[in-house]
């Protein structure tokens, strides 16, 4: 995830910092597990304040721009019909000058036209990361009933050669010298790994990142 420098984004731009599409965060909102928001940018009337009335009064205009809660279902219909534009069914709710406020206008909106709390982004990778921290130490726990001892030590390879590794696969630049598989052959050694000769070759195809010289490539 990238750092995020403002507190909404719309979710074409949440798909570039977090590496969900559309459909992901839809899902997301319409059970509930993040809330997404239209933006309103002209007057609507007849709000009903929920909590306080300004002045006594029950009725005012909406004080916008501001973002608007929409409600689960009306994602729902939205998730189940994404390239269409969707009309509002519920009431919907506004954190505005008033405090929380409820109104019955509908608005009209695309999928491209939500937007996401940047405190939710963080929240949902969060989340991810240790759902994923948590699984990658049941691949490494040596005591789980269907340990692995060849994917842990390939996940522990990948780990100690690649993870915080400068650059990337696709930049001949940060090639390690000699090339990845005599990097991964390296490491083999460095760690006295003793497996079959069938095993390092399967071993190499799994952890080399290169995969431009073939399944079966060996050398470069």
């Amino acid at each position: 995830m990238k750092k995020t420098d403002h507190d909404w984004y719309s979710l074409v731009e949440a798909e570039k910092v977090f590496d969900y599409n559309h459909m992901d965060f839809l899902k997301l909102g319409a059970t509930g597990k993040i809330k997404l928001y239209a933006l309103l940018d002209k007057p609507m009337s007849k709000v009903n304040f929920l909590n306080r009335k300004p002045e006594g009064k029950k009725y005012e205009y909406l004080i916008t721009p501001c973002f608007v809660g929409i409600s689960e279902s009306d994602i729902l219909r939205l998730y189940v019909n994404p390239d269409n534009q969707h009309e509002t069914n519920t009431v919907m709710t506004s954190s505005g000058e008033w405090g929380l406020t409820n109104f019955d206008e509908p608005i009209r909106f695309y999928w491209f036209e939500l937007f996401i709390m940047a405190d939710h982004l963080k929240a949902i990778f969060q989340e991810e990361r240790v759902h994923n921290e948590n699984q990658l130490a049941k691949i490494l726990d040596s005591n789980h009933p269907w340990h692995s001892e060849n994917l842990a030590m390939a996940v522990n390879a990948w780990l100690e050669l690649y993870a915080n590794r400068e650059g990337n696969r696709n930049d001949s630049t940060f090639k390690p010298p000699g090339g990845n598989t005599k990097l991964i052959n390296d490491w083999l050694k460095e760690k006295n790994q003793s497996i079959g000769t069938t095993t390092q070759e399967h071993f190499r195809v799994i952890i080399n990142p290169d995969k431009r010289g073939g399944p079966n490539k060996l050398s470069e």
